[in-house]
């Protein structure tokens, strides 16, 4: 039987294939560098990109936004310029709707709005003038002035006014005076004047209120004075009340009085040194 005997290949032969084999290797591991070094350019190109951008950018919707231009409807801002509907917003130059500002409860900070009533106590009233003569009794509901001879008294009241609050002006926009007066001892003038004591202890008088109109009977008036009267540190408030008493024993009687005051959003000076 004859056998099939298989030819070596010849030195020529091998040293082709290697050199094929070689060429080949050579070839991939030039195009895996091309791609590492495409994918290396394109990462840098977009990382110079978004740094470019970034200060242009703006952030909505987020949980948290932190050192942002604007954060609307986060559910915290840090140092935000602008917080929109935020949960929390710390540092931020405006904050809209935010239930906290500086990690505390919107209902603990005072609004700069309302009115501010400021009763004047009845033992605030005394005779304008010190001759006259009139007995005074003090009640839980009431001072009742007595007369002692016939004649006109005027009494007048400096109630203890604010005028400033939280380094913000006050102006005055209303008085109130609830009185009982009769034939025997009626009212013939209620005046309120504003006075500013800027150059010495006569303050300069300014008349907010000048009702001439005789009143007898029970009543509580308010006076809403036709130009709101802006308060200064060196500023108060006087009532006056000109009473006729027709004869010795005639009872007038007074009861609440003050003044209504409403914040400003004007900046007070300090008090005059």
């Amino acid at each position: 039987m004859s056998q099939r005997r298989f030819r070596l290949p010849s030195p020529a032969l091998v040293v082709s294939m290697l050199a094929l084999a070689v060429a080949l290797g050579g070839t991939a591991f030039a195009a895996n560098s091309a791609i590492a070094k495409s994918k290396n350019s394109d990462r840098k190109a977009d990382t110079k990109l978004i740094k470019k951008l970034a200060p242009t950018l703006s952030v909505k919707h987020a949980k948290t936004a932190a050192s942002a231009t604007t954060a609307t409807s986060a559910t915290h801002a840090a140092s935000a310029d602008s917080a929109t509907n935020a949960t929390t917003a710390t540092n931020a130059t405006n904050a809209t709707n935010a239930t906290q500002l500086g990690g505390v409860a919107a209902s603990s900070y005072l609004t700069n709005s309302g009115t501010i009533f400021v009763s004047t106590g009845s033992d605030n009233w005394h005779p304008l003038n010190s001759g006259d003569q009139v007995i005074w009794t003090f009640f839980d509901n009431s001072t009742v002035m007595t007369s002692t001879a016939p004649g006109s008294i005027s009494f007048v009241a400096h109630p203890s006014l604010p005028t400033i609050l939280y380094g913000k002006k006050l102006e005055a926009t209303a008085a109130t005076l609830c009185y009982s007066a009769a034939p025997s001892a009626k009212i013939d003038l209620i005046t309120v004047a504003q006075n500013t004591y800027s150059n010495s202890g006569s303050g300069d008088r300014v008349v907010l209120v000048d009702d001439d109109t005789t009143r007898t009977g029970s009543a509580c008036r308010t006076y809403v004075f036709a130009n709101p009267a802006t308060l200064s540190s060196l500023d108060d408030l006087n009532i006056d009340v000109d009473v006729a008493f027709s004869g010795a024993g005639k009872e007038f009687d007074l009861g609440m009085s003050g003044i209504t005051l409403m914040p400003t959003t004007a900046a007070a000076s300090a008090s005059k040194s």
